[in-house]
């Protein structure tokens, strides 16, 4: 617990350390040099702690470069997983329409229905709710795309499943997740 929130600490304020360490360090120049010229022991005490600081200035410098580098490296996996799982829903959804031109089959309502339920679970998880809100929006890109053949019902659901990969298409070109 003590070291998770020493650890928030350097995280949070890591950046301002070698300023500080900077100007304390002048300020021990300053008073080495104009009040403590002839006791040696202070001079040495004050020495030793602008060492001190400047090593604490140095650690905190490469500290908070290395949170740097590992809190975009997460955010570049974040984006990288969320990519991958948009594409596998866009795919599962595009092969649940693939027989939509066959008169004979019916239409896969259920299986719809339980895919838009997993892209729903996902983008709430991963996302946000607002881009389930987005994903229902009907669209001009997809409203005059129609499977040739199919009957109404199925017709529906291409219409369906192609507005919400068209979203979820958009989604995954987005940088900012």
């Amino acid at each position: 617990m003590l070291a998770k929130k020493v650890s928030d600490f350097f995280h949070d304020y890591g950046a301002l350390i070698a300023p500080t360490a900077a100007i304390l360090n002048g300020f021990i120049a300053v008073l080495v040099a104009q009040f403590f010229k002839d006791h040696r022991r202070a001079k040495v005490l004050l020495v030793i702690a602008a060492g001190v600081l400047g090593s604490a200035a140095i650690s905190a410098t490469f500290y908070a470069q290395h949170q740097i580098v590992a809190e975009r490296d997460a955010a570049i996996q974040k984006n990288k997983e969320i990519r991958e799982r948009l594409g596998a829903l866009i795919q599962e959804g595009a092969s649940l329409i693939v027989g939509c031109s066959d008169n004979t089959k019916q239409p896969p309502t259920a299986a719809v229905d339980a895919w838009l339920h997993k892209v729903e679970d996902f983008l709430n998880t991963r996302l946000g709710h607002s881009y389930v809100a987005r994903i229902l929006v009907p669209t001009s890109a997809t409203v005059n795309l129609t499977c040739n053949g199919a009957n109404k019902e199925y017709d529906k659901l291409v219409h369906l499943v192609l507005g919400v990969n068209f979203h979820l298409e958009q989604f995954g070109q987005q940088s900012n997740f």
